[in-house]
């Protein structure tokens, strides 16, 4: 929860920079979507660094665009990992 508002509190609008850190190859291993935004936790497969991404709006999901990329310094194995799980809202009815 911490890393999730943080990732909100410090978003920012370079996309020319986040684009330049965002992995080229990657595993995805955990996803959270919440009402205005989708937090990807990824592997980097270049380096196996962990990778947390948010692509999010202000104007509803057609209009989602990256707003941050932040690159953790930990060191995983793909190999060890699994998907976590996803959380959220969820958009199917009960």
């Amino acid at each position: 929860m911490f890393i999730q508002i943080s990732l909100v509190a410090f978003s920012s609008d370079d996309i020319t920079k986040d684009t330049l850190n965002l992995p080229k190859k990657a595993l995805i291993i955990s996803e959270t979507d919440y009402s205005s935004g989708i937090y990807y936790t990824m592997i980097d497969l270049e380096n196996n660094e962990m990778v947390l991404v948010l692509y999010g709006s202000d104007s509803g999901i057609r209009y989602y665009k990256l707003r941050k990329v932040i690159r953790t310094g930990i060191i995983l194995d793909p190999d060890r990992q699994k998907i976590l799980g996803v959380g959220g809202p969820s958009r199917g009815g009960n």
